[in-house]
């Protein structure tokens, strides 16, 4: 594995890579925000990867926290936490670890297989339609045979 140092979401994460995520929190407002709580739902990251430094913060379950913070007007409050990709993932599949704080990040780490989705619309509908015109002739000609042997024995 090498150190990628990139962002992720522009280059496609491996098994076994480090990701750090920073959970950047700011206070628009007038007045100081007191005890805020900073807490991010990992419910879609951590199936895939493992915790690996949470600098600070706990987890339960799928959430981390970090301790209260009071954040004075226009401040920003910057949390980060640092994950390993699951060497263990299928190597045929395709995964996206996705994470929404404020906006949402999508990392994907793809597989060796790509699914290719089956023929709709009109290409589609183009092959059915000439399938049952050609079954419809080969019992036409069928037919037509025994009708035949049929008006001349």
């Amino acid at each position: 594995m090498t150190l990628k140092n990139v962002d992720a979401t522009s280059v496609n994460a491996a098994r076994g890579d480090y990701i750090t995520y920073t959970l950047v929190t700011t206070n628009n407002g007038t007045a100081t925000q007191n005890n805020y709580v900073i807490r991010d739902d990992l419910s879609q990251v951590l199936p895939l990867a493992d915790m690996v430094s949470t600098n600070g913060g706990t987890v339960s379950g799928n959430t981390i926290t970090y301790p209260s913070v009071d954040i004075r007007a226009g401040e920003t409050v910057t949390k980060t936490f640092k994950v390993r990709v699951k060497q263990t993932l299928d190597k045929n599949l395709s995964y996206q670890l996705r994470n929404t704080y404020g906006n949402t990040i999508v990392i994907n780490v793809p597989g060796d297989r790509v699914f290719v989705p089956p023929t709709t619309g009109s290409a589609g509908t183009s092959a059915g339609a000439f399938a049952g015109l050609v079954t419809a002739g080969f019992v036409i000609m069928r037919k037509r045979n025994s009708i035949l042997k049929f008006i001349f024995a």
